[in-house]
């Protein structure tokens, strides 16, 4: 373990990939979100979350080979078109993490999603967590990255 800790990845991976080919027209690169995490220490936890079902099969793939756990949500209902419950899902890892992992001193969050927000803060004040945001330029919640350490 690093004398920094150890570091938890969590990928809103729909929020990602979205924000990727909407406003840069390509696709993520596991590899590189990885790497990215890999900056703060050794990763000791990494998931992405997404109902798979609605991204090309080899998205899986390429996320287990980068050491990246897919975590897959269904969406909620037939009628919300590209929403799934993973929001929810990540939250939930996100606060397991918190109580079950103390080794885990970093939390990178690669999204964009203020939805986080709240889960972001108690990390930081109350679990004394460095919380750090990785999103897709242009697609980033500002009132996110004012309640983290950073964003990368």
């Amino acid at each position: 373990m690093s004398e920094n800790g150890e570091v938890a990845l969590f990928v809103d991976f729909e929020n990602i990939r979205y924000g990727l080919k909407n406003n840069y027209g390509r696709e993520p690169d596991p590899t590189m979100l990885m790497a990215k995490a890999r900056k703060y220490g050794p990763v000791a936890l990494a998931l992405a979350y997404a109902d798979f079902n609605e991204h090309p099969d080899f998205f899986r793939r390429k996320l287990e080979v980068a050491g990246i756990t897919p975590r897959d949500v269904a969406r909620r209902s037939p009628d919300v078109v590209n929403k799934s419950s993973s929001d929810m899902a990540m939250l939930i890892d996100i606060i397991d993490c918190l109580l079950d992992r103390p080794s885990v001193m970093t939390l990178i969050l690669m999204t964009g999603d203020s939805d986080f927000i709240r889960a972001v803060a108690r990390a930081r004040h109350r679990f004394g967590k460095k919380v750090i945001i990785s999103g897709v330029t242009g697609s980033v919640s500002n009132d996110l990255i004012a309640a983290s350490d950073g964003a990368d």
